[in-house]
């Protein structure tokens, strides 16, 4: 019985021999996870230590109110360029022609100035030997109440394709 209990004893010391081993191992592995930790810890925050975290956490809720004040600020200064630009007379086409089939050159031409509603106006030059004439024309929508010419329909409508490729 004497060597059961021998045996059992050294069983036992065996296991609690293991266990501390493997209890010693996981401290091991933990204690340097910990450092990691400490270390990624100490570089975020600067060795502020934590009574200053809470500080700085304050600290950065307040700038990012800030800049979301900022934001909306731009956003409508955004919205009122936007506006502005649209009726701004950027789409501007010009086609020159010979008014006179049998004297000159291409000396006469039409130029369309329009907005991206397509608000604007029309002005043709016709040149002659003699005289010249110029004409204004406004433009709502993309027509005038004043009868167009096929060349100022034609500048028309290489502005209007000019919006079309800029929106």
């Amino acid at each position: 019985m004497g060597n059961i209990n021998q045996e059992i004893a050294l069983i036992f010391s065996v296991g609690i021999v293991v266990l501390i081993i493997i209890l010693l191992v996981v401290t091991i592995l933990l204690w340097r996870k910990l450092n990691l930790v400490k270390r990624k810890y100490d570089a975020m925050i600067g060795h502020a230590g934590v009574a200053n975290l809470e500080e700085i956490i304050t600290e950065l809720q307040n700038k990012l109110e800030i800049l979301q004040g900022d934001h909306s600020k731009h956003e409508l200064l955004l919205q009122q360029m936007r506006s502005k630009l649209s009726e701004m007379k950027g789409n501007v086409s010009i086609v020159r022609y010979n008014a006179f089939e049998e004297f000159g050159s291409d000396q006469s031409f039409s130029i369309a100035l329009i907005d991206d509603h397509q608000d604007g106006l029309v002005l043709t030059v016709i040149h002659g030997r003699e005289e010249t004439y110029s004409y204004g024309k406004p433009l709502i929508k993309g027509e005038s109440k004043y009868p167009l010419s096929p060349e100022e329909r034609k500048v028309i409508s290489s502005a209007q394709s000019r919006l079309l490729n800029h929106v």
